[in-house]
């Protein structure tokens, strides 16, 4: 999901415990997806290191 689209997410709940529930939600994805963070990182020119 663009990074837009999932603020605008964020953005839209009512409460704390909606926002809280709606960027777990999208860490989870991002946990299950790493081809994400690496896309978002090559266009920066950084990379991870363990």
């Amino acid at each position: 999901m663009a990074t837009a689209a999932a603020l605008s997410l964020v953005l839209a709940a009512a409460d704390l415990d909606q926002v809280t529930r709606a960027a777990k939600r999208k860490l989870k994805m991002l946990q299950y997806r790493p081809e994400v963070i690496d896309g978002r990182l090559a266009g920066t020119g950084l990379t991870l290191s363990a």
